[in-house]
């Protein structure tokens, strides 16, 4: 669930989409905070 690495160098939508299937999965345990550090780690 958390292998992103040679995906998302090859495609960069795709790395987004994971992102986002992450923060998903991630903010019900944790909350939103690491919704804006995904985010912010994949925008930048």
């Amino acid at each position: 669930m958390l292998a992103y690495g040679s995906i998302e160098e090859q495609n960069p939508r795709y790395r987004l989409n994971i992102c986002f299937q992450w923060v998903t999965v991630i903010n019900h345990q944790t909350g939103q905070n690491l919704s804006f550090n995904c985010l912010s780690r994949f925008v930048s």
